[in-house]
């Protein structure tokens, strides 16, 4: 074993030396066999037993480990691929970032009525993809039939047009579904409809429904208690749902009392986010809040997460208007304003009219009526106020005024290119002017243009141009030569600077008096003039000369000192979009000529609007406090709870105490003795007259623009009880021509009626135990303070002479309607819709605003009324 063992060795040894030896050649050699010598037979067996079991070992642990890494692929696969599908499955179901539209704030009248409300309303949306998706997955046969009849039973609508627009529609997640002639963007669907469909929806899709037998006993009782269709078992084929239908959420302007108090309210764009006209528009900001959001998305442990961002609503509004005082002037006029003619036909006694009522201790308007007032849940609709032709023809052109703007732009172009061609210039700024002119000579359009080549709007008005007359608010916006009421303000202002008394005596013994070379009447020329007269019996008889002589008393610098106190010539500040300044109609000191001064004095010649002479003529009754006139006294949040409180403004005190009660005394006499006693007169058809109310106030007739065509807006302003004053009522009658007499008579009778007709409602009464008599018609004295269509101006020769204009008429070739746009602060309301960040600002006060669409604005009992 010794000699083995070292003869191993020495060949192990050799083998080692001769591999080192290859490996030094870089020679690869095949080792020597291992020799196996058996000297242990039992060991050896061992050895080998150990070896396999390892081996097992190691190949069952490497098919554990592949199993194992077959488990985690398997998850992680499952895993991706479900996050894959969940994804498209929220893709599908529109989880996405959305606007949670906020909800206007409400306006109330001062008695907290709601006169503009929020509804909230539903846009049908309708997912086709989903729909059809699941139609095709086996076991959901139907699904396409059972949405398609679930709608069209719950909205009324058609079921084939409807499977026609979702198979149509198959690879689109989002339809705003609109019925076929439709003519808004969106299908609305009320609350009620809403909550019927979701129960329909629970009902169908609830796995625990179990489908009901009729019986004939329940047959019975629907036919003996009338179930509607409605209300019947849906009937869906096994297994079918009711998928892919949700709905957007949106409010719905509503205004209850329609067309009451329209040129104050004013309405909304077509989706309320942008406020037209009114409060709507003034207090756009407070009453629309602010929009919330809704994201939704998935995390990194693939989690639906939802953010909400909530809106919040906007904050109300209480204004201070009296729908109830509005509402019974607006029925009162509206009967006075029509007659019947001599072929048995309903006609308009004038071109128009506007009422005002004011409180003259705070300058909260109460009131704002006139002709045309609008539906507000409808101000598209001018059928009230046009016929059918008329309305036609405003259509055609409007086609015809926008085809001639791309005309015009056409051929602008064409001369622009000639000129580049020929490299001219322009040497003067006349040349495009010029073009102008000459391209609307040539035109097909030249019959509808004025001299400047622009579209003659007065004469061809077009759908635009008459829609936005009749949504302005006139009381603010249009302005007109005031007539005698302007009187007042003559008369207060001499009073006040001490240069006459009440006792002040005046010669009209003549009818009339010559101011340089020209004769300027009285309107009691005819009758010898009106003799003799203080300074108070000259208001109550209105007497021109009188007033002319005033004004010569008080000169150019203190007539105009006292205009400006009464802020004639400046925006009042009412809190209502539009109002006009008449700017540039009122002469300055240095313009008021002799002849100027004397029209002046007597209410011609300078320009005002309704709510100036309304804030005007309060401060001269109150003790001589101009208050700014307002329209809302609070702001309220969404829980009711007042944010801000409107107290009356004070803006100065234009005349004092003492003056202010010689001014009344004046007025009420003018009533009792003088040319305003018609608006005792309640009932002048039964000779029904209203005895010890203690009315006062004053008259005016004026003479429109053109002075040719003989044209006059004749008004009344009076107050009661004029002792301790609480209401003031302006009436503007604008061009009468019913039966009646002429002169102030009309505005008179009116007034009368009016008064009679709100007496007890504002808790008006009589001194005397008897608050109506009757009375002779004939004992009333001349309510006529005009000439009556004769001229109030000769000239030296004794020819008619014309009455001085307003000196921005007589600069510019102008109408009686405000010297500026008023409709500067009002936007374009489809813009408003198209982009509402871009929206609010006010277009150039040259530009023309275009109108909206059929705005969606109906009752939530019927969302969807054409």
């Amino acid at each position: 074993m010794k000699t083995f063992r070292s003869d191993e060795n020495q060949i192990k040894n050799k083998t080692k030396t001769t591999q080192l030896a290859d490996k030094k050649r870089n020679v690869k050699k095949k080792k020597p066999a291992k020799k196996i010598y058996r000297t242990n037979a039992k060991k050896d067996t061992g050895k080998l037993a150990n070896r396999i079991n390892s081996r097992m070992r190691l190949v069952a642990g490497l098919v554990a480990f592949c199993m194992a890494a077959l488990v985690v692929y398997i998850g992680i696969r499952a895993a991706l691929t479900n996050e894959v599908y969940e994804r498209k499955a929220l893709s599908q179901m529109n989880y996405s970032s959305s606007t949670l539209v906020a909800k206007s704030g409400e306006i109330y009248d001062t008695n907290m009525t709601p006169i503009a409300v929020s509804n909230r309303v539903y846009i049908l949306i309708i997912d086709p993809k989903v729909i059809m998706e699941t139609e095709a997955i086996e076991g959901r046969k139907g699904t396409l039939e059972t949405t398609v009849k679930a709608i069209a039973q719950c909205f009324d609508l058609d079921e084939a047009a409807l499977t026609n627009t979702i198979t149509q529609s198959a690879d689109k997640n989002y339809i705003r579904y609109v019925p076929e002639g439709w003519t808004s963007k969106k299908y609305l669907v009320t609350e009620s409809q809403k909550e019927a469909f979701d129960a329909l929806e629970e009902k169908v899709n609830s796995t625990e429904k179990k489908k009901e037998t009729k019986t004939t006993e329940a047959q019975s009782v629907q036919e003996t208690e009338g179930i509607s269709s409605a209300d019947e078992e849906f009937e869906n084929p096994e297994g079918a749902k009711i998928v892919g239908v949700w709905f957007e959420t949106e409010y719905q302007r509503y205004y209850p009392y329609g067309n009451l108090a329209s040129k104050v309210i004013g309405f909304t764009t077509k989706d309320s986010s942008e406020g037209i006209w009114g409060l709507e528009r003034y207090y756009n900001e407070e009453l629309r809040g602010t929009n919330g959001r809704s994201y939704s998305y998935i995390d990194s442990s693939k989690n639906l997460i939802r953010d909400v961002i909530e809106p919040t609503d906007g904050y109300s509004l209480v204004s201070t208007i009296d729908m109830n005082l509005t509402k019974i002037l607006s029925d009162t006029a509206s009967e006075w304003f029509y007659e019947t003619d001599e072929n048995g036909e309903r006609v308009r006694t004038a071109k128009s009219y506007s009422i005002l009522a004011m409180d003259p201790n705070t300058g909260a308007i109460k009131a704002m009526v006139t002709d045309t007032d609008y539906d507000l849940n409808n101000p598209n609709d001018l059928s009230s106020f046009y016929t059918d032709e008329e309305l036609a023809t405003f259509a055609d052109n409007e086609v015809k005024s926008e085809e001639y703007e791309k005309y015009l732009e056409k051929e602008q172009e064409k001369l622009k290119e000639q000129a580049e061609a020929s490299k001219e210039k322009a040497d003067d700024d006349d040349s495009s002017t010029q073009d102008i002119i000459e391209i609307a000579t040539a035109s097909p359009y030249a019959a509808y243009l004025n001299e400047k080549g622009e579209w003659d709007h007065s004469a061809y008005p077009t759908t635009t141009d008459v829609k936005n007359e009749i949504w302005r608010n006139g009381i603010i916006s249009n302005s007109f030569e005031p007539g005698s009421t302007g009187k007042v303000l003559t008369y207060a202002a001499a009073i006040e600077e001490g240069l006459i008394t009440e006792d002040t005596q005046f010669d009209d013994s003549e009818g009339y008096l010559n101011i340089g070379r020209t004769m300027v009447k009285c309107h009691n020329y005819a009758l010898g003039g009106c003799g003799i007269i203080d300074a108070k019996d000259a208001v109550a008889q209105s007497c021109n000369v009188a007033f002319m002589e005033i004004g010569k008393i008080l000169g150019p610098e203190l007539f105009v000192k006292y205009q400006q106190l009464h802020n004639f010539g400046q925006k009042t500040g009412i809190d209502l979009p539009g109002e006009a300044s008449c700017e540039g109609l009122l002469y300055t000191a240095d313009q008021l000529g002799e002849i100027e001064l004397a029209t002046s004095a007597f209410g011609q010649c300078y320009n005002v609007t309704m709510i100036q002479m309304a804030a005007s003529f309060c401060a001269d009754i109150n003790g001589g406090y101009y208050y700014k006139p307002y329209t809302v006294e609070s702001i309220l949040d969404q829980d009711g709870n007042v944010v801000e409180s409107v107290k009356p403004t004070l803006v100065r005190q234009i005349i004092s105490e003492e003056t202010s009660a010689t001014v009344r005394r004046a007025l009420e006499y003018a009533v009792t003795n003088g040319t305003v006693y018609g608006v005792q007169v309640a009932d002048r058809e039964n000779g029904v007259k209203m005895d010890g109310y203690d009315f006062g106030g004053k008259t005016g007739t004026a003479q429109k623009l053109p002075r040719s065509e003989d044209k006059y807006i004749i008004s009344l302003i009076s107050a009661a009880p004029i002792s301790s004053p609480q209401l003031v009522l302006y009436v503007v009658v604008d061009e009468y021509e019913g039966n009646d007499e002429d002169g102030s008579a009309p505005v008179q009778y009116l007034s009368g009626r009016l008064w009679y007709a709100i007496k007890d409602y504002i808790g008006l009464y009589s001194e005397l135990d008897a608050d109506v008599n009757e009375y002779d018609w004939q004992s009333v004295p001349s309510s006529d303070d005009s000439m009556s269509g004769e001229s109030l101006f000769t000239d030296s020769q004794g020819d008619e002479a014309a009455l001085p204009v307003p000196p921005a008429v007589a600069a510019k070739d102008q109408t009686d309607s405000a010297a500026e746009n008023p409709d500067e602060n009002i936007i374009d309301p489809e813009a408003a819709i198209a982009d509402p960040a871009d929206a609010n600002a006010a277009p150039d006060s040259n530009d023309v605003i275009d109108l909206p669409a059929q705005p969606d604005v109906q009752p939530a009992a019927d969302a969807n009324a054409q």
